[in-house]
């Protein structure tokens, strides 16, 4: 879907409400996310701006997305990137922004085929301590989410490499 508007509009999401959108493009809207709200856009393209207001507890979940304008992340907002295009994220007071990539792992059986259900599982190279798994679709490839970096006001830290295992159970009938 498109939302289009040469008026300015303003999305105000607050209490516990939600606002998902996905697949769409967004022109002229701008997001406000307030109180405890949570806001998700997956692979869509924004150009509005972006923001929690001072004293928001709001979560920001964002994936696959292109953002036009940096988001702006204020009060004690949890701000999750995976993938997205973004010239900057501005991250003020008690915010947190946890800036996430895809790591695509294709898995293949003994004869070379795509093989579904495999589950691929990361963990923190330094300590083996485990982070998430995904499981391997139709094509043989799994995206496992990774955390990269964690920005604060106070500044950036790259969190992790990643080492990954695959496994396979085969349940036979006998």
């Amino acid at each position: 879907s498109v939302v289009e508007s040469e008026m300015p509009i303003n999305l105000i999401v607050q209490g516990a409400g939600t606002l998902e959108i996905i697949g769409s493009e967004v022109a002229g809207v701008d997001v406000i996310a307030k109180e405890t709200s949570t806001v998700v856009l997956d692979g869509s393209t924004i150009d509005g701006a972006i923001t929690t207001s001072w004293d928001s507890m709001a979560t920001i979940e964002i994936y696959d997305t292109e953002l036009v304008q940096a988001p702006i992340l204020s009060g004690f907002a949890v701000g999750h990137f995976t993938n997205t295009s973004v010239p900057s994220i501005v991250v003020e007071d008690s915010a947190v922004a946890l800036i996430y990539r895809w790591i695509h792992v294709t898995v293949f059986d003994g004869a070379g085929n795509p093989l579904p259900s495999a589950t691929a599982t990361a963990r923190f190279l330094i300590n083996g301590t485990y982070w998430s798994s995904a499981t391997s679709d139709s094509a043989g490839i799994a995206r496992v989410s990774s955390l990269g970096t964690i920005i604060t006001a106070s500044g950036s830290t790259f969190v992790g490499n990643y080492k990954i295992n695959v496994t396979y159970v085969y349940d036979s009938v006998a």
